[in-house]
């Protein structure tokens, strides 16, 4: 991917992240947040300053690193772009490893039993194991395959967003703008 793709992508999770606003919502879990940031996630790529005053550089480093590189988005982007930009969107919203799972969940199911690639254990990380199931549906499934692959990963975030709001009612508070985000 090129640079100027990748900026593109994230700059479109930081506006729908709210871009440069700063927010600190009663009812969110995340707390003190700019730029889609977490005061905490912050702090913990080294940032030392409120987080009122973190510059969109600094934003767009963390983006690349803990929501890009880290999960190694970056690979799956190599073989569907499209499904990278879904588990990179759900990774920012709810953690990458929740996105991978679905994904490794997904895959599971459509295997054929076994017979088209080995099931993966869905432990949200991205390995050797999972890189070479996805290959082995993307050979036998195609760009189509990748497609609804990546439908599949939206589904299971709406219905565990969904669920999300019928656990903790504080939380309907944000389900249609998550909802929105989903389906975009």
């Amino acid at each position: 991917m090129q640079p100027t793709e990748l900026k593109t992508r994230i700059d479109a999770v930081m506006k729908s992240e709210g871009w440069d606003k700063y927010t600190n919502l009663p009812n969110d879990k995340g707390g003190p947040t700019k730029w889609g940031i977490t005061a905490t996630t912050a702090k913990a790529f080294g940032y030392t300053g409120d987080i009122r005053d973190m510059t969109y550089d600094q934003a767009f480093a963390i983006y690349r690193e803990r929501f890009w590189l880290a999960p190694k988005f970056d690979q799956i982007n190599d073989r569907s772009p499209v499904l990278a930009e879904v588990l990179f969107d759900w990774g920012v919203n709810s953690g990458p490893s929740r996105a991978v799972r679905a994904m490794q969940r997904a895959l599971n199911t459509l295997n054929r039993q076994g017979k088209d690639y080995p099931d993966i254990d869905p432990d949200g990380g991205l390995g050797r194991i999972t890189f070479g199931a996805l290959d082995g549906f993307a050979a036998k499934r195609g760009g189509a395959g990748l497609a609804y692959l990546a439908e599949m990963v939206k589904a299971q975030r709406s219905v565990f967003l969904m669920e999300l709001s019928e656990r903790d009612q504080s939380q309907e508070d944000f389900s249609n703008g998550w909802q929105q985000r989903v389906f975009k």
